[in-house]
């Protein structure tokens, strides 16, 4: 917050527009800080999204034209169960210890607090 203000000061001439958006959307940048550290960096991005976008692309383009709706489906859900595969292959996000660690934490209370002060700024 700190730094946020000093950026702010620093820039609201040059930039007001900027500045205004960064202010007001802050706090629900900052929601992600809320999570167990672990959990904060695979939740801070849309990367693993935009990867997986990326790959669906990449597969249909190879194919180039689909004789029908059904077999671009089937296509995209063998690459969707691919990648299923391979995450759960790696490290579970969401393990059941890592779900007892959270659950018995203040973060849940913490996640209710911001989503419903998030809400009543955009009924605002």
């Amino acid at each position: 917050r700190k730094k946020r203000d000093s950026i702010i000061a620093d820039y609201k001439d040059v930039a007001e527009s900027a500045m205004s958006c960064l202010d007001e959307g802050f706090e629900s940048a900052m929601t992600v800080m809320v999570l167990p550290k672990n959990l904060r960096r695979y939740f801070r991005t849309s990367n693993h999204i935009e990867r997986l976008n990326k790959e669906l692309k990449r597969r249909s383009s190879i194919i180039g034209i689909f004789p029908n709706e059904e077999s671009l489906i089937r296509l995209m859900g063998s690459v969707l169960l691919e990648r299923n595969d391979a995450v759960i292959a790696k490290k579970a996000i969401f393990s059941p210890a890592n779900y007892t660690l959270m659950s018995n934490s203040k973060t849940v209370a913490e996640l209710k607090k911001l989503a419903e002060e998030q809400q009543k700024l955009r009924a605002a």
